[in-house]
């Protein structure tokens, strides 16, 4: 039980160095996009379809990013998701394949994944993924 326990620490650890390392990632973008010009938190987050505060809380690291909010912020800054995570190439073509679908599914549905009822569902399925890869 106690390596589980410790398993599961050490999982949960990666997570939160991943999800900072992505949210640095995402400033940094935004603040050179445009042609160098930057957008602003309130841009970006009006861009995306999310209120602004919640844009910021993703950004200074206060709530988890997930699968479908990741793919609509590169999205919007002209990245792929892949260009966010420190992630090797397996990782990057499994997030390059993820978005492909995802806007497969926005399109065969006229609704944005980031707002349906399944994106939880979707931002965990993706979690999982990751921690595999």
């Amino acid at each position: 039980m106690k390596a589980k326990n410790q398993l599961a620490e050490a999982t949960k650890e990666s997570q939160q160095e991943i999800n900072n390392y992505i949210a640095k990632q995402i400033r940094l973008i935004r603040k050179r996009a445009n042609n160098g010009a930057g957008y602003s938190m309130k841009q970006v987050a009006n861009m995306v379809g999310i209120s602004p505060t919640q844009y910021e809380k993703y950004e200074t690291q206060k709530t988890p990013l997930r699968g479908g909010a990741i793919h609509a912020i590169a999205e919007v800054l002209g990245v792929s998701a892949g260009d966010l995570y420190p992630a090797n190439d397996k990782t990057k073509n499994l997030l390059f394949l993820i978005g492909q679908q995802m806007r497969r599914i926005e399109e065969d549905t006229n609704i944005s994944i980031i707002h349906a009822k399944s994106a939880k569902k979707t931002a965990q399925d993706v979690e999982k993924l990751l921690l595999r890869a």
